[in-house]
């Protein structure tokens, strides 16, 4: 069982890393609505991240570690393919 002293030390913790995040990027020169917005949306990711490990959160839509390691496996095996059939 998580205690409620767990539970408030995670709480700050992503307090003060949304407001580390958006100062950083205010420092850089982004707006503050833009710094804001990048800050909710890094909440979000580790949120995601966090509740459901076996999934990948790549631009948006979820995807299955094994669907990475297919598409890779096919990319450099079609480049080898390219590179065999090329005439010289």
């Amino acid at each position: 069982m998580i205690s409620r002293d767990e539970t408030d030390s995670g709480q700050i913790n992503r307090i003060k890393r949304h407001t580390d995040i958006r100062k950083t990027l205010q420092e850089e020169g982004i707006s503050y609505r833009t710094a804001e917005t990048v800050a909710s949306a890094s909440d979000n990711d580790l949120k995601s991240t966090t509740s459901n490990t076996t999934f990948l959160n790549l631009f948006g839509p979820k995807i299955k570690d094994s669907t990475v390691t297919r598409f890779k496996l096919f990319m450099v095996s079609s480049f080898g393919t390219l590179l065999d059939l090329q005439p010289c």
